[in-house]
């Protein structure tokens, strides 16, 4: 234990090299809550109120977006002021965000009664949220304009008569700019934060899509095209979506992002069976792109 701090009513915090912050009674030691932060604690817990609400911060590990963890909230709610309950104070003591409830009461003689109840954690915006992202993934820029450009190259090679490694040179442009794109979605994200970056890069990556529709028969014009998606796509690469995930869980957060994560799989292998491949047979890699560009937006 590295850290400790104790309050006025009996419990005591503490936080560890192994990224485990706990609540303690004073008295018997029994562990009243535990939470894994992730990284190690390396500070002492600091108490301070804002708005009449009372929190606890700890700083852990060594990064600067989580140099504070604000990770409990107490709030106070008193009985009627009665002979019987003035002296009464109730109090609850819970997680921040989600994870093990405590309540407690302290009456006249000192008596402490503690009661636990867990929360789930897995909640239905969680869910929703994790679903979202895996989808969001299953039909963004990584799927479309790197894992599955296969399916558009022969077409456009014989439509415009242009050389496969012509062709193909447009889809390493918008490989390096994903390398140049990825830092400035972190920043955007950080600035702004992930479900606003989300939202505004969709129509703007379907856009993006539709314009490839109409392109002419000037290779320049083509590169121009597609360089512009990843930069339209800045916030649908991934960090965008696992970012807006990963407030929603705690202990099941790997579980969570490789399940959102795993919709770059599922696109990549639906797409070209269920989309693409038959969309370019029937009606040409324009009309299968504009089709694309349709199911981001919408």
């Amino acid at each position: 234990m590295l850290s400790l701090m104790s309050t006025g009513s009996g419990l005591l915090f503490g936080g560890d090299v192994n990224g485990h912050f706990r609540a303690y009674d004073q008295k018997t030691g029994q562990i009243l809550w535990d939470v894994n932060l992730g990284a190690p604690v390396n500070g002492y817990p600091a108490a301070f109120a804002v708005g009449g609400k009372q929190y606890i911060a700890v700083s852990t590990g060594g990064s600067a977006s989580r140099s504070v963890s604000a990770a409990w909230r107490r709030s106070f709610t008193r009985g009627p002021a009665t002979s019987s309950s003035c002296s009464h104070c109730r109090s609850r003591l819970r997680r921040y965000q989600r994870g093990t409830v405590f309540r407690f009461r302290l009456r006249s003689g000192g008596r402490k009664h503690m009661t636990t109840t867990q929360t789930p954690e897995v909640s239905r915006n969680g869910l929703l949220t994790a679903f979202g992202a895996m989808v969001g993934l299953a039909l963004g820029p990584s799927v479309i304009a790197n894992l599955t450009v296969t399916a558009y190259i022969t077409p456009i090679e014989k439509e415009l008569g242009w050389s496969r490694v012509d062709v193909s040179f447009a889809f390493t442009i918008v490989a390096y700019m994903i390398v140049l794109m990825s830092p400035l979605q972190g920043l955007l994200v950080d600035r702004f934060g992930s479900r606003r970056v989300v939202l505004t890069s969709i129509p703007l990556f379907a856009l993006s899509l539709a314009a490839i529709y109409y392109t002419p028969a000037n290779i320049y014009v083509y590169y121009l095209l597609w360089s512009l998606v990843p930069i339209a796509a800045i916030g649908l690469w991934p960090l965008g979506y696992l970012q807006a995930v990963t407030p929603w869980f705690d202990r099941k957060l790997g579980l969570a992002l490789g399940c959102a994560n795993a919709g770059i799989g599922v696109g990549s292998t639906l797409l070209p069976m269920l989309v693409l491949g038959p969309m370019i047979r029937a009606y040409g890699w324009r009309s299968a792109v504009l089709t694309l560009a349709g199911s981001c937006s919408s």
